[in-house]
């Protein structure tokens, strides 16, 4: 199981660069083409609706930090299900002069079935979402959207 999960984080780190560095197909191919998105409210995206949600986020959000622990795992033969809590820091501007920092804390149970392609995210569960966000004066540098 050390191997998989490994795997997984690896997998895991390679999507995070790939939001920083607003590549959505990058970003997207931890996901399966077929996963099952459920937010807290008990809506349930699809892998389109949740490619144009990440866009969206990528557009609008100039500087992010993440990190993550791994509350709990179990794998039986093809499929791993992990519980992960994941603290996020974005910082956007408005009107140049003040910045809004936003603090999310997400916990979510993630299904990972093993593919022809490798490890894929099957189904994502939101269990908590709580999110803190406050203004300051200041500057952000706006990112270049290629």
């Amino acid at each position: 199981m050390d191997d998989a999960v490994a795997e997984l984080d690896r997998l895991r780190d390679e999507a995070e660069a790939a939001f920083i560095a607003r590549d959505v197909p990058g970003y997207m191919r931890i996901f399966s083409p077929d996963v099952k998105y459920t937010r807290t409210n008990g809506m349930v995206l699809n892998c389109g609706e949740l490619t144009a949600d990440v866009e969206r986020q990528m557009h609008i959000i100039p500087s992010i930090k993440i990190s993550r622990v791994r509350e709990s795992c179990e794998q039986t033969s093809d499929t791993i299900v992990e519980v992960v809590t994941q603290n996020t820091l974005m910082t956007a501007t408005a009107f140049f002069l003040m910045k809004r920092i936003m603090e999310i804390t997400r916990k979510a149970k993630y299904v990972w079935t093993r593919t022809t392609d490798g490890w894929r995210i099957t189904e994502v569960t939101i269990l908590h979402d709580d999110m803190k966000a406050h203004w300051e004066f200041g500057f952000v540098k706006p990112r270049r959207i290629s």
